[in-house]
């Protein structure tokens, strides 16, 4: 019979205490008695896919599961999270729902007419992790149903100017995507934008056929222009913009978490007056062809939009102003521009001072939490099949194109945002 031999050498007066030494193994192996280990939990991550879904007096929301998280805390106000939940109860409206192990939950008896924000945060013994995108939506004792290329979207308002009252009622052209594989389908809208002297149907001949998979909105402007400074019509077009997205949100083949803006020239000044002004978080992407930030819009490394009537100088844009967040930028401009340059400068027909293009891009990079250098322009990726030069910030978030081209959407142009605007089709939500 083999005996076990204890691993240090044991003296007869020690042996009372050989129940604390590791013993090798009676088979003669020399592999020590491990204890087990049970790991430290990690802090989740924060949840993502939150999507809201308004109902009558009610909203459902749903997100994806986090795999370390137990519970999670789902938060409801009527004002904007700003991206934390520090001091949310200072909010109006604000309420949580606390240790929820299911990855769905319904608000009830809220407000039909009111816009509710929602963010949602996981949890374990580790502690609660940072907040998920915000979403919101608008309880309505019903839905509007399909938004069809039939539907009336127009919207009328009335204002004063120098010339008297004036009355618009801003008309919309609509496309809706014929694909197969987007029936029943909620689907991102594009609200296009035209530049001076435009409308709305030449905006849906020029993009339908590059953004075949979205919904396209064409609104037309008062006197076919957007109002941003030297326009002087004081046409509430921001205003406008936020009931349009409202009420986008309420068709139900409508993804009211993907709603871009995309405008060219005047429509893209106006875009950027957006950017500024529009907080709704349903707007997830801006587009501007051939102009950029000017002068009094951004100056001092501050961003303003006019709290009264429009015009040329700081005296207008009074009003400094931070952009929402969690926003995707892409900015386009030509080098061969003769109307609003690549490089900037004052432009007498226009009355101001726009910044050089990748100066413009680099803004409002910063204005999406970029805190790096600005790029140089040597450091632009070039593609040789359109001579372009790409600039980004924030892994894509924020990109700036630099292309050939003159004042106008050339096809590599529509290219460029079709590329930038792609989805995979089977991420869709269904209706």
């Amino acid at each position: 019979m083999k005996l076990c031999n204890p691993v240090f050498c044991l003296s007869r007066a020690s042996i009372a205490l050989a129940f604390i030494l590791t013993l090798s193994a009676c088979s003669g192996g020399g592999g020590a008695i491990n204890q087990p280990v049970t790991p430290s939990p990690i802090l989740p991550t924060a949840p993502t896919s939150l999507i809201a879904r308004a109902g009558d007096n009610s909203v459902t929301l749903s997100w994806s599961a986090v795999e370390s998280a137990t519970s999670y805390n789902l938060h409801i106000a009527q004002e904007s999270f700003n991206s934390s939940v520090n001091g949310y109860m200072n909010l109006a409206g604000a309420n949580v729902a606390y240790n929820l192990t299911s990855t769905t939950y319904t608000f009830s008896s809220l407000t039909n007419g009111t816009t509710y924000y929602f963010v949602v945060t996981a949890e374990n013994s580790a502690g609660e992790s940072t907040v998920s995108g915000e979403v919101s939506a608008v309880p309505a004792a019903s839905s509007a149903g399909l938004l069809q290329t039939t539907t009336d979207l127009s919207i009328t308002y009335n204002w004063e100017n120098d010339e008297g009252a004036q009355t618009h009622q801003y008309p919309a052209e609509i496309a809706i995507p014929g694909l197969a594989t987007l029936v029943n389908k909620q689907l991102p809208v594009v609200i296009v934008l035209h530049g001076s002297g435009g409308n709305g149907a030449g905006s849906i001949n020029l993009w339908q056929d590059t953004l075949n998979d979205h919904i396209l909105v064409a609104p037309t402007g008062f006197n076919n222009r957007w109002d941003v400074a030297f326009e002087n019509t004081q046409a509430p077009d921001i205003d406008y913009l936020q009931a349009l997205i409202t009420a986008l949100k309420s068709f139900d083949n409508v993804n009211a978490q993907q709603i871009i803006i995309l405008g060219s020239s005047n429509g893209a000044a106006l875009t950027n007056r957006a950017i500024i002004e529009i907080d709704d978080p349903a707007v997830s992407h801006f587009v501007t062809l051939a102009t950029q930030l000017f002068d009094p819009m951004y100056r001092d490394n501050t961003f303003y939009f006019p709290s009264g009537a429009t015009g040329v100088t700081a005296a207008e844009y009074d009003t400094p102003k931070t952009p929402a967040m969690e926003r995707r930028i892409t900015t386009i401009h030509g080098t061969s521009d003769t109307v609003i340059p690549y490089e900037g400068g004052f432009k007498p027909q226009f009355g101001y001072t726009f910044l050089r293009a990748q100066d413009s891009a680099y803004a409002l990079a910063q204005s999406q939490g970029f805190t790096g250098s600005m790029l140089n322009d040597a450091d632009g990726v070039f593609n040789d099949a359109d001579s372009t030069f790409a600039y980004s910030y924030l892994n894509d978030q924020v990109v700036h194109y630099k292309t050939p081209g003159a004042h106008g959407a050339t096809d590599y142009v529509l290219e460029i945002v079709k590329a930038r605007l792609a989805y995979d089709h089977t991420t869709a939500p269904d209706i």
